[in-house]
């Protein structure tokens, strides 16, 4: 998402002012052009537009296409006019949510098992018939390999937010 991207970049106060989604004829990517207004990392306010592509076999791309030096009255205007996307509500949730990551990332790594078949790593996965969790490879089909969520792991996960 652009307006993260803009935000993990130093950009603050963003407005978003323009926005417009495209499709690939093959539906594996999205197209995505944004302009903001914004205050750059040095304060001073820019309409910025940025071009992001998404694609459900590769990493998501994105970048700036023009920069433009606006006045403070008119980025004041339209952030009067628009709203602030860049709440301290906002930065509060990503916080957060960046901290939840993290714990969710450490647990993987420190809980998640190895297949006994194959040695790939395991996933979580739930049984369609009685919504029970447990792990599997991450090769199914080719590797079969299961591996039940023990109870202590399972409460810690729910916590988490991964079940």
């Amino acid at each position: 998402m652009p307006f993260e991207d803009l935000f993990g970049v130093g950009y603050r106060g963003l407005v978003l002012l323009h926005e417009e989604q495209r499709e690939s004829p093959s539906q594996r990517d999205d197209y995505y052009d944004e302009t903001f207004a914004a205050l750059d990392i040095q304060g001073l306010p820019v309409k910025v537009s940025v071009h992001s592509h998404h694609n459900v076999f590769q990493k998501s791309s994105w970048n700036i296409t023009s920069r433009v030096s606006i006045s403070l009255e008119e980025y004041e205007a339209l952030k009067l006019a628009r709203g602030v996307q860049d709440t301290p509500e906002w930065c509060q949730n990503r916080a957060k949510e960046e901290r939840l990551a993290a714990q969710r990332e450490k647990l993987k790594e420190e809980s998640f098992p190895r297949c006994p078949g194959c040695r790939r790593q395991m996933v979580l996965r739930q049984n369609s018939k009685n919504k029970t969790w447990f792990f599997g490879c991450e090769s199914y089909p080719k590797c079969t390999g299961t591996r039940p969520v023990s109870d202590d792991l399972r409460a810690k996960l729910k916590k988490l937010g991964m079940l």
